[in-house]
């Protein structure tokens, strides 16, 4: 069904897909150093589901969803109709939502992928033309009305491989502007978009650049994701599948292209069988082979999981596998013997040296490493399900290391306080054991009652992860302060509530009277709201009990006139607020002495 070719291109064949066992050679990664913890993994994987495996590959992502973000079924294909361009399906709408369904059910965002069945220069062509490129992003948009699907993955591939290089001046603008209607389409409907495409090595338009006709630069504002299919590196002729300098290059001119947390590494989770090749490059053949039944001499693809059976059928071992160190993959040779009739129908006989090379889970840690190395969205897998079990376990623990830390901030706010007040935010932010240096602090405020958060100020964390905030207290309510995530940390947020109490002060006639005397009390409260209740209150017998009320002007000032009696003693009172909305009761004490 399907093969791959050409430093990062895939072919769909109408053929049956041979599947050969073969066993995966395993050796040890190591882990960047982390602390021993139960946070979850960084999700850093997506990929392809084949239509021709959808069970299976389903099966093997749910069953590892926590390091998933989204994957891409081969559900849709682009096709010829006549004189216009269809989509087709692969798959029936109701395992298409069925599928879909489990998949969101765990986290996952599905974006169908739809390849380029269409003959050579046909898409072009149609991007081209500004009415056949609108009716393209129509029905592009059109498949993600369906259940359960977030977004599309466009395999287009036939610019790059079908179409010839010369087309590519012409084909590039009109892919661009194609791209930027269907990403501004799509994320008005809250739709993701990704795009697959071979590598690029420069922003140049020369040979040596990559299949520029894609133009990352120009499109990266447009897509969510830009998936590099980073592996067949060889092709021809033996080699290996995705030499990690290669890749590592590949990376690292993408992200000067396209936002590094929008981009993901191709992973391979295949090999490729080829017929070795003598010093002087011809095929690695001895003696004559048949004619009546000649054998293949062409490459063959097989899943990297099944590797196991064509060492055993070839009497070999895990030990005649040799890890490459500068690819960083794995390979190893066997010999082939057919027999039968040459061309005179003669009995002859050939002897066949075959050179495999396959990526393992070795392979794809190492790959993983870039992923943190240049901060990127993560991998994409082709295809998910050719991959060996042993993959996941150490993947897991790798992704766990570089999940982004947990971010911890503490608040500090005096809980009552006056108003006018001075009033300190006091907060400090650590993420992993290391203070938080230099990161955007935003403080916002919501008063008591209120729904709405408005932002009261934008700073940044100091050196030791400090930020101390003077502000002056002016109203009850909840502070908030948020640190965004980043790559390497989670965004945290705390909140803290402080109740602030009317301001009272008071101006006495006198505190020291007669018997029966009139004390003239001015009671001025802030803020100044008209219509605020002031109680007088005495303190008798331990308690606080009411004796006199009057309310505020709208200077927030209120006047009480009161005679004590009794004689020879001291007697404790305050002046209380009652509460209003966004301010607590305040109060101010004072005495009066009445002289015998």
């Amino acid at each position: 069904m399907w093969s791959t070719r050409g430093n990062g291109r895939r072919i769909y064949r109408s053929r049956t897909f041979i599947v050969l066992l073969l066993m995966v050679g395993l050796s040890a990664v190591v882990l960047p150093a982390q602390a021993v913890t139960t946070e979850p993994p960084r999700r850093i994987m997506s990929g392809w589901l084949p239509y021709w495996t959808t069970a299976e590959s389903t099966a093997r992502v749910l069953k590892n969803a926590d390091l998933f973000n989204e994957v891409s079924p081969f559900w849709f294909s682009a096709v010829t109709s006549g004189s216009t361009v269809s989509i087709t399906s692969q798959t029936d709408a109701g395992t298409r939502s069925s599928i879909g369904a489990q998949l969101n059910g765990r986290g996952i965002k599905v974006l169908p992928t739809i390849t380029d069945g269409t003959r050579p220069g046909v898409m072009a062509t149609r991007l081209r033309n500004s009415k056949t490129r609108a009716a393209l992003v129509t029905q592009l948009v059109a498949l993600t009305d369906q259940p359960h699907v977030d977004g599309v993955d466009l395999d287009w591939e036939n610019f790059a491989f079908r179409d010839g290089h010369a087309s590519w001046s012409t084909t590039r603008p009109a892919w661009v502007a194609f791209i930027t209607s269907l990403g501004a389409h799509l994320h008005k409907r809250h739709k993701l978009l990704a795009v697959t495409t071979p590598p690029l090595y420069d922003a140049g338009q020369a040979n040596s650049s990559g299949y520029w006709v894609y133009d990352w630069s120009a499109i990266a504002g447009s897509i969510d994701r830009l998936r590099i299919m980073t592996y067949d590196y060889s092709f021809d002729a033996p080699g290996p599948i995705a030499p990690y300098a290669w890749v590592d290059r590949v990376a690292a001119f993408a992200v000067t292209q396209v936002p590094a947390g929008k981009v993901e590494l191709g992973v391979a989770a295949y090999g490729r069988d080829w017929v070795a090749r003598k010093a002087d490059n011809s095929l690695d053949i001895t003696g004559t082979c048949p004619v009546n039944s000649p054998p293949s001499l062409s490459s063959h693809e097989f899943p990297s999981s099944m590797v196991p059976s064509i060492l055993s059928a070839h009497g070999l071992t895990s030990k005649n596998v040799r890890w490459d160190p500068v690819s960083q993959e794995r390979t190893f040779r066997f010999v082939t013997g057919f027999s039968g009739l040459d061309a005179a129908h003669k009995p002859t006989s050939c002897r066949i040296v075959h050179e495999v090379w396959y990526d393992d889970v070795s392979s794809a840690l190492s790959r993983s490493r870039l992923v943190y190395r240049y901060h990127l969205a993560g991998l994409a897998q082709w295809t998910v399900g050719g991959e060996s079990m042993a993959l996941w376990p150490k993947l897991r623990a790798y992704a766990r290391a570089i999940a982004p830390k947990v971010t911890r901030i503490t608040l500090r706010a005096p809980l009552n306080i006056t108003y006018g007040a001075p009033l300190h935010l006091n907060l400090r932010a650590v993420s992993g054991g290391a203070s938080v240096s230099g990161a955007p602090v935003t403080v916002r405020f919501m008063a008591s009652g209120g729904h709405r958060w408005s932002v009261i100020r934008r700073a940044r964390t100091s050196r030791t992860g400090a930020y101390v905030l003077p502000l002056a207290a002016r109203r009850s309510g909840q502070y908030n302060v948020l640190i965004p995530g980043t790559y390497i940390r989670r965004a945290a947020s705390a909140q803290v509530r402080v109740q602030v109490h009317s301001a009272v002060t008071i101006r006495l006639s006198e505190n020291l009277i007669r018997s029966g005397q009139s004390v003239i009390a001015m009671v001025g409260v802030n803020p100044r709201i008209k219509g605020q209740r002031v109680l007088r209150q005495v303190l008798t017998g331990g308690r606080w009990v009411t004796a006199g009320t009057a309310t505020t002007n709208a200077s927030g000032v209120a006047l009480f006139s009161f005679s004590p009696t009794a004689v020879g003693k001291t007697l404790r009172y305050r002046m209380m607020t009652s509460p209003v909305r966004g301010y607590a009761a305040g109060a101010v004490y004072f005495k009066v002495t009445v002289r015998r």
